[in-house]
């Protein structure tokens, strides 16, 4: 095989091993309801908030990474669905701005 072939299954199977890592998180969070641990700078009021946060941010990259792997280049055309994943992502960091 030549160095640029290796190459390429070197970074394609950590792309898919960090997919699969999304897609695992995603549903440990869905079945246990989030994270047991939340950010270091939570009290007990914003506790519940950060674990609510981290479970829909890793269904929001299993989402996206699925919506790009499928879609590819068809995911411009798509705006409405590009839009709604913007959207998301910018309601996630604003729930996030807010804590902080």
């Amino acid at each position: 095989k030549s160095a640029a072939l290796k190459q390429f299954n070197t970074l394609l199977f950590k792309h898919l091993a960090y997919t699969f890592n999304r897609g695992a998180r995603a549903l440990a969070y869905g079945i246990t309801g989030g994270p047991s641990h939340a950010s270091k700078q939570s009290d007990a009021f914003t506790k519940p908030y950060y674990v609510i946060i981290n479970r829909m941010s890793a269904d929001f990259a299993l989402t996206a990474d699925m919506a790009l792997g499928l879609l590819a280049g068809d995911l411009k055309r798509k705006e409405m669905l590009s839009g709604r994943l913007a959207d998301i992502h910018s309601y996630l960091f604003i729930a996030t701005s807010i804590l902080k």
